[in-house]
């Protein structure tokens, strides 16, 4: 692997969102550091990262530089501030929008420190879902726990306002003809295993029912960012009333 890397690699440095926990374990085993770390244009680059000779953690955006202080708003969405700061946006706005009234830049991104100043990235803010019993979840750390999961390839959850979870999940064309072969509900077969990869969760963010999509989330590039990402409301729209239909009464 080395030497197709190059033969002189020496690490491997992840951002745009966390690298799937298989992907980490697989090159740390090789002896190849997978680096992650967060960042934003905003901050010119690196907010936090983990050490290429250091410790490195699993899902983890790494320990924060010492070029930023940090703080969390009430919803949890980190606030950074310090002298790599953009001076502001061209947009007078959106300007107003991104800083608190002490000079924190509001990132959008939900997260949380350790007792150790390790910070975890849980979220988009705007993505945060609240179910209809009061209950708040960020979507992104369960959706990637199910695409990590075989032979699911991506997730998406629906449940805004609802009284529970449920899931569009993209499903490995072969296993959904193995299914089909066998004559089973894919539904009810696959979501057992779905629990099973969100073991550490609560049980209140544990999808209560599926929407199957047939293979990966690539083969729909309807429904992908320009960055691989799942446009919500493209799926949204592509689900139609299923959507909406799965949550009716049992």
């Amino acid at each position: 692997l080395r030497r197709r890397l190059g033969g002189r690699v020496r690490g491997l440095f992840v951002g745009g969102a966390a690298a799937p926990p298989a992907l980490f374990r697989f090159f740390e085993s090789l002896g190849v550091p997978l680096v992650e770390l967060y960042g934003m244009s905003e901050t010119a680059g690196m907010i936090a990262s983990n050490l290429l000779a250091g410790p490195r953690r699993e899902g983890c955006a790494g320990l924060i530089s010492a070029d930023h202080e940090v703080r969390f708003a009430a919803d949890g969405e980190l606030l950074v501030r310090g002298p790599l700061l953009l001076s502001g946006y061209l947009d007078a706005e959106d300007d107003r929008e991104a800083w608190t009234g002490d000079g924190y830049f509001r990132t959008g991104d939900l997260g949380r420190v350790d007792e150790r100043g390790w910070l975890s990235i849980e979220g988009r803010r705007k993505n945060l879902m609240v179910l209809s019993t009061g209950k708040k979840l960020s979507p992104e750390p369960i959706e990637q726990a199910i695409a990590a999961t075989p032979p699911f390839q991506g997730a998406m959850l629906l449940g805004e306002g609802r009284p529970f979870v449920a899931a569009a999940v993209f499903v490995a064309r072969e296993e959904l003809a193995r299914l089909a072969a066998a004559g089973t509900d894919a539904a009810a077969e696959l979501l057992p295993r779905v629990h099973a990869a969100l073991a550490a969760f609560s049980e209140f963010e544990k999808p209560k029912r599926l929407l199957i999509i047939p293979g990966a989330p690539q083969e729909h590039e309807a429904l992908m960012t320009p960055t691989l990402k799942l446009r919500r409301e493209a799926l949204l729209e592509h689900l139609g009333a299923a959507a909406r239909e799965i949550f009716a009464p049992a």
